[in-house]
């Protein structure tokens, strides 16, 4: 079976390279972006990408709605999930999740297996099945 490719955009150094390191160890060959510009760049000059995981807020003006929103307009099959750390980011699950599931920061490596699992065993690309976790107190 052929690698997966991930694009992984976080704004958060120290969060990006753990999530980029456990997207390695599920197999998946990573490339990382620090905002949505990045981001856009690498689906300009980057081979294929089957999975975009990325923050909802960015600096940088393009938030991670915005992204997905863009690379959709180029890349309509596009699998993506979304995270945040920040509890008022899931205001609108219809508009919101229009795209791919969300999972709430810190996640863990199970509910990242899971929901990665969900995304790519999809059937039909563009219905992909919303995850909702919930943030931990503490």
């Amino acid at each position: 079976m052929a690698t997966r490719r991930a694009l992984i955009v976080e704004d958060d150094p120290e969060v990006r390279e753990v999530t980029v390191t456990t997207f390695e160890v599920l197999g998946f060959d990573v490339v990382s972006a620090a905002n949505a510009q990045e981001a856009l760049a690498i689906f300009d000059t980057s081979p294929v990408i089957d999975v975009l995981f990325t923050d909802v807020r960015m600096p940088g003006g393009l938030d991670g709605f915005g992204l997905v929103r863009q690379v959709r307009a180029k890349h309509p099959q596009m699998r993506v999930i979304y995270t945040s750390g920040y509890p008022g980011v899931i205001t609108s699950p219809a508009e919101t999740f229009e795209h791919g599931p969300f999972l709430a920061k810190p996640w863990t490596f199970a509910e990242l297996q899971a929901t990665l699992n969900t995304v790519l065993d999809a059937t039909e690309p563009g219905h992909e099945t919303v995850v909702r976790t919930t943030r931990r107190a503490g």
